[in-house]
């Protein structure tokens, strides 16, 4: 039920109306449950007091009114309008002041429901099926060998990919993909029978005969993996998932002053790298971009890092919000380890930063 209507809100919804944007009081309410869109300011000129529509509330308004959409989330909203203001579409300004409890409510839906990672991919199947741990294996198995031969054919899949910096080669995406599975499996160091079970079963899913398995395929394999466990070889790379009720929590604890100021670090090495990038070889800016490459290729991390942000600012009309959510996230919840990383690039950008 809408409350009644305050004078701030009637001078809202006249401007919203005023520029073509079509707002009902209904709408501003759910905006502010869903802690997209601040309170009015109260004051107390004298008896009572009264609610004052301040300039930011409106900027966010109308930002939501343009972004948000029947059938798409108010989380996807606030995301898009955290990474870039609508208004100008410029990373460099800073974004608009939407509430904490905004941000924490769209991230966390971002974890539950928008996140398309391979990771949040499987739990979602594997919680949709209430699967047990041995089909757990099967899904996971399943989804991730299908996703890992299709980044090879792609130069640029961050989206739905568990880890940006790992590139498979070769024959590697069967292996891998079983890592992953087992890793879903709830078996974080599987012994070379459980290997070689789990191998077999989930290679039944893509023979055009499931039934062939036979005890010396089985043999064959537990006991190369049993040989490579004992020169102390890993047979693939082991993968480390972690669960989104872990990432919730993280989310929890997380300082909103840390998340505000990653967005800002991320916007700013996403325009200033794409220019960088524009420039690159030009006499009169050979200052400015030695800077940013000198940072972006002093690591593994920092190279890969690098190409990973700087799509942000080439897609800011189509998929720029998702990828600096799923960056957010990556850096503060899942892998700290590259926070270095970032906070070089971003010092890099604030040396010699670029002409507008």
């Amino acid at each position: 039920m809408v409350r009644t209507q305050s004078p701030a809100d009637t001078e809202l919804l006249a401007h919203l109306k005023g520029i073509g944007l079509r707002v009902s009081a209904a709408q501003l309410e759910r905006w502010r449950h869903a802690g997209a869109l601040p309170k009015h300011r109260r004051t107390y000129p004298g008896r009572g007091s009264k609610s004052v529509c301040e300039m930011e509330t409106v900027r966010i308004a109308e930002a939501l009114a343009v972004t948000t959409r029947r059938g798409r989330s108010i989380y996807e909203s606030v995301l898009e309008i955290f990474t870039i203001d609508p208004h100008h579409q410029d990373l460099l300004d800073s974004c608009l002041d939407i509430p904490e409890t905004g941000i924490r409510s769209a991230l966390m839906w971002f974890l539950t429901d928008g996140s398309r990672t391979l990771d949040r991919r499987i739990e979602r199947a594997i919680q949709h099926r209430r699967a047990t741990s041995e089909d757990a294996v099967d899904i996971a198995y399943r989804l991730a060998s299908q996703q890992f031969r299709q980044a090879k054919k792609k130069s640029d899949d961050f989206i739905s990919r568990t880890d940006p910096w790992h590139r498979l080669e070769g024959d590697n995406v069967e292996i891998e993909a079983l890592w992953h599975a087992l890793a879903f499996g709830g078996d974080v160091d599987p012994g070379a029978d459980i290997v070689a079970e789990a191998m077999l079963r989930s290679m039944s899913l893509f023979s055009a005969d499931p039934h062939a398995l036979y005890d010396e395929e089985r043999i064959a394999i537990e006991k190369l993996f049993g040989d490579l466990e004992r020169t102390g070889k890993a047979p693939g790379h082991r993968t480390q998932y972690v669960p989104t009720v872990t990432l919730m929590a993280r989310l929890v604890d997380l300082k909103f002053t840390t998340i505000r100021e990653t967005r800002d670090k991320l916007a700013r090495v996403a325009e200033l790298g794409r220019l960088c990038l524009l420039l690159h070889g030009r006499p009169e800016f050979e200052d400015s971009t030695e800077h940013m490459f000198a940072a972006s290729t002093s690591s593994i991390d920092a190279n890969a890092l690098f190409h990973m942000i700087v799509p942000i600012a080439t897609s800011l009309r189509t998929d720029a919000w998702h990828r600096m959510a799923a960056l957010i996230v990556l850096i503060l919840l899942e892998d700290r380890s590259y926070l270095p990383a970032l906070d070089l690039l971003a010092a890099a950008t604030r040396k010699s930063p670029l002409p507008e």
